[in-house]
């Protein structure tokens, strides 16, 4: 592989990059993958599209390595990449949304 597969943007918490990666999709930017959080560093994910031929990664909650830390390996797969992702959406709630926005009807009594 030659060149730059991504560049990340390294953000204060999950809420931040959520909040983020929500807008970047609003404006027209194709999620690649993520959300999710990352097994190896346990950080919180989410890559797009790029209109420079790689990817842009948001990424928060990077664990920290000290005196005790131990390299290692591991096969690549999907369950050693990531323990978990979501697939964004947009906002929606189970009824849909409120006619002329009044709020949904109660329970029938």
């Amino acid at each position: 592989m030659k060149g730059c597969e991504h560049f990340t943007f390294h953000l204060a918490g999950p809420t931040e990059l959520m909040q983020a990666g929500d807008r970047f999709v609003n404006k027209g930017y194709q999620s690649f993958w993520g959300p999710g959080r990352h097994k190896f560093g346990s950080n919180w994910f989410w890559y797009f599209n790029s209109p420079l031929g790689c990817h842009v990664e948001y990424d928060a909650d990077m664990d920290l390595h000290d005196a005790s830390w131990v390299a290692r390996a591991v096969p690549l797969s999907a369950d050693s990449s990531q323990l978990f992702l979501f697939q964004q959406r947009r906002k929606w709630s189970p009824g849909g949304p409120p006619p002329g926005g009044s709020p949904p009807p109660g329970p029938a009594h």
